[in-house]
Parts: structure tokens; sequence; C-alpha cells
């Protein structure tokens, strides 16, 4: 008969599988999106709206918030929050590699920017290529930019500079 091995030990391992699975999967699907944006050297219109809505998550300035005569209801405290926690994620992403940006808001929701550990992500990230799009992306941001009201942003600005710049 083997003997038994005492289980207490691992169980502080547990909740941590998920986690570095979970960070493998989104790199492994950030990888997929880059490299299938290189290929075809544009945004499919299958990522449309799903680039607009999180671009503007990541380039809309926000100033401070102001308290409200009335206050606000449970669910638009938690999706502003959501909305937070991803702009600064995607924004560490932006400024850790700008060719990274739209593959990475396209394979990473708000939601799981809640739990999502960028230093961890950038350790496992290891390309240094860079994104090559087309004229009719740019077209395309700069419409999304207009109808998101984006267009003067810091952050926007730095992102098609690197993405489109000549040098």
């Amino acid at each position: 008969m083997l003997p038994m091995l005492p289980i207490l030990p691992i169980l502080p391992i547990l909740p941590i599988l998920p986690i570095l699975s979970m960070s493998s999967r989104q790199l492994s699907r950030t990888n997929q999106i880059f490299d299938e944006l290189n290929q075809y050297q544009t945004i499919p219109s299958s990522f449309h709206s799903i680039l607009q809505e999180r671009l503007t998550i990541t380039c809309a300035t926000t100033s401070g918030h102001h308290r409200q005569e009335t206050p606000q209801s449970p669910k638009n405290i938690r999706s502003r929050h959501k909305q937070k926690k991803a702009n600064r994620v995607y924004l560490a992403i932006l400024d850790y590699d700008p060719n990274l940006l739209i593959p990475f808001i396209l394979a990473i929701s708000p939601r799981a920017c809640e739990t999502f550990d960028v230093l961890r992500f950038c350790r496992l990230y290891t390309r240094t290529k860079k994104l090559h799009l087309k004229n009719d992306a740019n077209l395309l941001l700069e419409k999304i930019s207009r109808e998101s009201q984006i267009d003067h942003s810091p952050y926007y600005k730095r992102l098609t500079e690197a993405l489109f710049s000549k040098g």
C-alpha cells in the first residue's frame, strides 16, 4: 500500500492554476489576432464594433468624477469601475508596446481586465514584431476616433503615430 501524501500543502496552489492558464490563453489569443491582422494587413469587419468600444475605453480622457445629486445605481458604479480598470490595463499595454494594443484590446475584454495581471502578461509576451496595417485600417481608426470623440486624445495620437509613421 502506498503512503498517503498530505493534501494540505497542495491546496494553496489550487487558486493559482486558473490564473496561470488564463494568462496563457490570453497570450495565445492575442498572438492569434496579431498574426491575423498582420496577414490581412487590415482589421476585419467582424472586429469593428469591438474595436470601437475598446478603443474608446482606452483613449477617452476622463476628468475627475464629480458626485451627482442623486446616487448612482450599483450597476452604474460597477460599470464605471470595470471601464476604469480596463482603461488602466489597456494604457499599460500601450505603454509597453503600441504595436500590441489593437490585437490586445480585440482579445481581452473589459471584464477580463478586472483581474488581469499586466506584469505577468508582459513577461510572457516576447514578440518584438511591428503590426503592419494598410491605409484602410488607418481610415477606420480615424473614423472611429471622430465618432467616439477621441481624435484629440494623446493616447490615440501615440497609437496611430506608432502604427502608421513612415520612420
